[in-house]
């Protein structure tokens, strides 16, 4: 599949995600943000080609709702009480009301993205323990999704983060053999001297051209367990035309533009599997995986450490 198509395939996705949310009467960026916290970070591939595979809305929004309801959980726990989560909860209690198997499915998932997971296993082990459902027939109503199957096929392989031209650097192939494609997104991170306090910046180089001439495009990074929300970065075309260059936009908000910097610069440094989305117009138009790496820490501290001594702030020279 071609990331053209890759592409068309990700909106019908959205656009059926959008009919079950909507079915189900809960906000759309509500439902998309809950799946993809519950468990699901590429669900829109999955939903289109559940679809193409003849399933009816009705099944599609079935698979859905275990992560769905998993993924309220987490939004909670990460933004507090919330009158939509309380609404949506009740939809899901109605919906799954009679179907024992899809109740032990939502608790399952909600067990393995609870806050203490290895407890919430023990308690919902003991549960089916005490039901007598047995692993095999949990297993019979469960599939875990593949490793490709988010990412259409699509191998992903890097090097580490690397000094490259006093920055520090990483480049990630993402290659499909269905059409023997391939892509390449880089990352440069540089951290560099200024009047009061070390300035830094984000960049990213995308081997694929999305936008002709500049605009602005939504973007937000995430690990299993934080994320960095939305920001704004400013987009541009390759002098050649074959690809994107990206990156967080200061605005008229600088300390939220150091917040993103720095949120980025910790999920770097986690060495924790990520995902970085593109937006345009609340619609997502590219999700790249970005393996776990946690090399880029000890690069980013002897960056600042190097910038503060040539940074003007007597507060941070002696004497």
């Amino acid at each position: 599949m071609s990331w053209f198509s890759a592409f068309l395939y990700n909106r019908k996705g959205k656009r059926i995600g959008n009919e079950i949310a909507d079915s189900m009467l809960v906000p759309r960026r509500l439902f998309h943000s809950a799946v993809v916290k519950g468990g699901l970070p590429y669900h829109l591939p999955v939903i289109a080609s559940m679809h193409d595979d003849g399933h009816s809305l009705n099944e599609i929004r079935k698979n859905m709702i275990p992560y769905f309801a998993a993924g309220l959980d987490v939004l909670e726990r990460s933004f507090g009480h919330q009158p939509s989560i309380d609404k949506a909860r009740e939809v899901v209690t109605a919906l799954v009301e009679g179907d024992d198997d899809l109740q032990m499915l939502i608790a399952g998932f909600q067990a393995m993205n609870s806050a203490d997971p290895d407890q919430s296993m023990k308690d919902f082990e003991r549960t089916l323990a005490a039901q007598n459902l047995e692993e095999d027939e949990l297993e019979d109503t469960y599939e875990p999704p593949s490793e490709t199957s988010g990412n259409m096929g699509v191998e992903v392989s890097s090097n580490n983060w690397e000094w490259c031209d006093g920055q520090i650097r990483r480049v990630i192939q993402y290659d499909d053999p269905g059409d023997d494609s391939s892509r390449q997104l880089q990352i440069y991170y540089k951290v560099s001297p200024g009047l009061v306090m070390p300035h830094q910046h984000l960049h990213f180089m995308l081997g694929h051209s999305l936008i002709s001439g500049d605009g602005y495009l939504a973007a937000s990074m995430n690990s299993a367990d934080n994320s960095t929300g939305f920001f704004v970065v400013r987009a541009s075309e390759t002098e050649d035309g074959r690809a994107t260059l990206f990156g967080p936009e200061p605005g008229d908000d600088p300390d939220k533009m150091r917040e993103v910097l720095g949120t980025c610069a910790g999920l770097f440094s986690s060495g924790k599997d990520l995902t970085i989305t593109l937006y345009a117009k609340d619609e997502i138009i590219m999700q790249l995986p970005i393996p776990g790496d946690s090399s880029f820490g000890n690069l980013f501290k002897d960056a600042l450490e190097s910038a503060r001594g040539e940074s003007g702030n007597i507060f941070d020279k002696p004497g």
